[in-house]
């Protein structure tokens, strides 16, 4: 990817000039702002119908009704220590202050959501923005109309092996989940998970 050269962006970001002016985002963290607010800005090719859950995703006919369009995304691929923590806090601030305040934060670990908090409120935020998954009842709707919420890798790992094996006893496959996916708890819970992501 390094041997591509990027296209020419021409996004203005919305941040407070004092992230700049004070040092709290380098230069090389505000072109990751920049590059993600261009792409947000557009959408992906074509329109496209989906299910309640959004599971099921198709390509759809011109005059279908109903039909989504999905905004684009950008891939941050650096490594340990260049800060992505405050790039991605730059970002979710960015699209915050256009009146998008409702964001997923996906992290390695729970722990992390100190860091999280961290860099959230060096550009700006209130630590209260952010909001951990595991504040929710299992199975019940996410009752947050703006803020950021905070969930691992792991959680959405386990809602999809939970799907794979409702999917499959729904089917009449004959693959019953054994005991232990039947009985394993999901945080959150598949359709308030999904409500979180939209």
């Amino acid at each position: 990817m390094a041997a591509v050269a990027p296209p020419r962006p021409s996004y203005p970001p919305h941040l407070p000039p004092r992230l700049l002016s004070a040092g709290i985002l380098s230069d090389a963290q505000l072109e990751s702002v920049i590059y993600a607010g261009e792409a947000h800005g557009s959408h992906l090719a074509g329109s496209y119908t989906v299910d309640e859950t959004f599971d099921t995703v198709m390509a759809a006919p011109v005059d279908a009704a109903n039909a989504v369009r999905f905004r684009r995304g950008w891939f941050l691929g650096d490594g340990t220590g260049a800060g992505k923590g405050r790039q991605v806090a730059g970002i979710i601030l960015d699209n915050w202050l256009k009146g998008r305040r409702r964001a997923l934060w996906i992290s390695k670990s729970d722990k992390l959501i100190e860091d999280a908090e961290r860099d959230w409120t060096a550009v700006g935020g209130y630590r209260s923005d952010i909001v951990p998954l595991s504040r929710f009842r299992q199975g019940a709707p996410i009752a947050l109309e703006e803020g950021i919420l905070f969930t691992t890798y792991a959680t959405l790992r386990t809602l999809l092996q939970r799907h794979r094996c409702a999917h499959a006893t729904r089917c009449g496959s004959g693959n019953r989940p054994s005991a232990h996916a039947r009985n394993r708890p999901v945080p959150g819970g598949k359709l308030s998970q999904r409500s979180a992501a939209t």
